[in-house]
This record gives structure tokens, sequence and C-alpha cells, in this order.
């Protein structure tokens, strides 16, 4: 924010047109916002990342009006405005597809598959997880190959599917783990922990959520710590421990 904030004082008295420099000013206003997305401070996060859509619109930048759609889109998916975000999620998405660019098509598609998800559609969250799937894949753009997988993964642990679950966590963990993706490793041995604990098997739930401390206790993220406790807790109430 202090760094968005510098940029934005170099530029505030300049009235020029110049293209490179609003595109900076816009580039340092969609920084701001997202950092005040990222904070909870939805409201003031909206205002800066519309500034920049309009910039963005104004010197028909493709590309940055896809990605401050999703930005924007994200927002409403945090308040709970799906419908909204649903809307910008695909207009983002028709953008991609024009611009022909995969990788971002993935990462948008992953996004509705979660958002499907979210609102119970599993047929439609299903489909665009296998889409940003097979995109992260064609582009080589590993990550999101992880992301769509444990996505997929997910529906199959709400659906009670517990080993094809299972299948895709292990795939997805495989791949984390070849790519150093810290916290999808986590999130995958938690997801690993929740199928075994569902399905009994104790020393296996157990022996994942072993893996999980030892990667979350020398870090310093709350987050990753409450997803921690949050599955072991959920591993003792299993057993009837409450």
């Amino acid at each position: 924010i202090n760094d968005a904030d510098r940029v934005l004082h170099l530029l505030e008295n300049e009235q020029s047109q110049d293209k490179e420099l609003l595109t900076i000013k816009a580039l340092a206003l969609r920084s701001k916002g997202q950092s005040l997305l990222l904070s909870g401070k939805l409201d003031e996060s909206i205002h800066l990342l519309q500034a920049a859509l309009d910039v963005f619109q104004m010197l028909d930048d493709q590309a940055n009006i896809a990605n401050l759609l999703t930005d924007i889109a994200s927002m409403h998916g945090v308040k709970g405005e799906s419908a909204q975000a649903r809307l910008l999620f695909q207009a983002a998405l028709e953008i991609w597809r024009r611009l022909t660019n995969l990788s971002a098509q993935a990462v948008v598609l992953n996004n509705l598959g979660v958002l499907f998800h979210q609102e119970g559609d599993y047929v439609q969250a299903l489909n665009c997880l296998e889409q940003a799937r097979d995109c992260a894949q064609r582009s080589g753009y590993t990550r999101f190959v992880v992301f769509a997988l444990a996505g997929i993964g997910d529906l199959f642990v709400d659906l009670e599917l517990w080993s094809v679950a299972q299948n895709l966590y292990r795939q997805a963990l495989t791949i984390a783990q070849r790519i150093h993706e810290r916290f999808l490793m986590i999130y995958l041995e938690l997801g690993l922990a929740r199928v075994a604990s569902s399905t009994g098997d104790w020393q296996q739930a157990f022996d994942e959520l072993d893996a999980v401390s030892k990667l979350v206790l020398d870090q310093k993220s709350s987050y990753e710590w409450g997803l921690y406790q949050l599955t072991i807790g959920k591993y003792y109430l299993a057993q009837g421990k409450a």
C-alpha cells in the first residue's frame, strides 16, 4: 500500500495523457486496491479497482481490463454477491479467449469453478474446473493444474466420493511437491486428512496432520495455522472426542 501511495503521490499533479504514465497510475491504483481487498477493506478496495478499470477502458487495454474485472469479481465473491461476481468472471473469460491466453483462462475458470461450487451447482463447477485444468496443462501453468485438481477433489469430498477425492488430492500433491508450492502442499495434505477421518482411517489422518504440522509450525501464517487447527479439530470430533 505504501509503495502504491508513493507512485500515486508522484503522479498526482501529472496532467499528461501519456499512455505510459496513465498505465503506471492505473497499475498503482490496482495494486493498492488488491492490497486493501486482501486486508478486508472492501469499500476502499472497490473504489480504487473501479478507478483503475476506468483508465484501462479509456486506453482500450484489453488484458488489464480482464485483470480488473477478475479483481472486482473476487471482491463481489468475498461479499457473497455471487451473481455479480459470476458475470464479471465470465466477461473476463471472454476477453482472455479472444486474446487466446490459456494461462489467464485457467485462473478465471478456476475462480468460476469455486464460485459455482459455493453456490451448490456441482455440474457447472466440475465443468469449469476441468476446463481450468486443461487450459493450465496446455499452457504449462503447473500451479493452476494443482489448484484445479484440488478444486475437483473438494467437489467430490462434498459428494462423499472419498476414493475419487483421495486420488485427485494425491495426484495434485505430487505435482505441488515437485514445484515446491508450500501452501498447496498444506492444503492438499489437509484434504487427505479430511478424507481419512471421514473413512475412519485414523492412522492415515494422523500421518497427514503430522506432515502438515511440520510445514506450519515454523511459519508465521495465522491463516495456514487456522486451517491446520480446523482440520485437527474435525479429526478429534470424528472420533467422538469433543
